[in-house]
């Protein structure tokens, strides 16, 4: 049951992470607007300026790193005191 937590952390922060990835490919996108054949640092840079998207995306990703990083630090002190 202490994992479950865990689980639903690493669930939510995974599909917020695909979420807001994808939102900021669909503004990314309008960069074609500006640019002939714009690459895609160019879409990535768009996708910054133009929206929060991108930043949402991070904040998830960072979310999703800590708590693999707070599980893998909890598995390291259970394995240690048995």
């Amino acid at each position: 049951m202490e994992k479950l937590i865990y689980i639903i952390h690493l669930v939510i922060s995974s599909l917020g992470f695909l979420l807001f990835s994808l939102f900021s490919g669909i503004v990314g996108s309008y960069a074609i607007e500006y640019k002939r054949a714009p690459s895609i640092f160019d879409k990535t840079i768009y996708a910054y300026n133009s929206s929060f998207y991108p930043y949402y995306a991070c904040v998830f990703l960072l979310w999703f790193l800590i708590v693999i990083a707070v599980l893998v630090i909890q598995r390291k002190k259970t394995t240690t005191t048995k």
